[in-house]
């Protein structure tokens, strides 16, 4: 058995070959959904690959362990691995299926970067409190490793209306570099 982690070399996959594997785990978690339950642990550990030869890729979800119905969840459950958390369950919060899709957007960047978003260098064991982990601090960060958290995003939307006016620039313009020079301007309008 291979599973998406047991595959990886630490390099990052082209979205050709990226979009059908996110495509069959979505669709993994819609079924799962409808059926009202949460897997409740999706990781790469947990995605099986069933033949690397077909194209595109086959997977499967494994690991049902902590798989639950909605209807049993218990806010401050222990469920899923530290790194593909949702905060909810961090925060002890009511929480349903929505948790995995983070999880899978935490496994689609980690597939399309080569390395986990937040890796355990991002969180730290609390031992004064029930919930066992929690993030670190910025500076905690910085003074463990090294790292200088800096501002890299290209685009930044500071409200939903900018967010919405992005949607309506959307379909008049020919390329993103087009839309994402119009969204800059029109930020630096605001």
């Amino acid at each position: 058995m291979l599973t998406l982690s047991g595959s990886s070399t630490g390099t990052s996959l082209p979205i050709r070959e990226l979009r059908p594997i996110l495509y069959q785990l979505a669709n993994a978690l819609s079924r799962l959904s409808a059926m009202g339950i949460i897997h409740a642990d999706l990781k790469p550990e947990n995605v099986m690959v069933v033949d690397r030869t077909q194209s595109p890729i086959k997977m499967n979800v494994i690991d049902f362990g902590l798989a639950c119905p909605v209807s049993a969840v218990i806010p401050g459950d222990c469920v899923q691995t530290v790194w593909y958390r949702v905060p909810e369950v961090m925060l002890q919060a009511p929480f349903d299926q929505a948790i995995d899709m983070w999880s899978l957007g935490l496994i689609a960047v980690e597939l399309a970067i080569g390395r986990p978003l937040y890796p355990d260098l991002f969180f730290i064991r609390d031992n004064c409190s029930d919930q066992r982990w929690k993030f670190k601090s910025e500076k905690q960060l910085q003074h463990e490793t090294g790292y200088q958290a800096q501002e890299t995003r290209y685009v930044k939307l500071k409200r939903l209306d900018d967010l919405e006016q992005l949607m309506k620039m959307k379909t008049g313009h020919q390329s993103s570099q087009d839309l994402l020079t119009a969204l800059n301007l029109h930020l630096r309008n605001i």
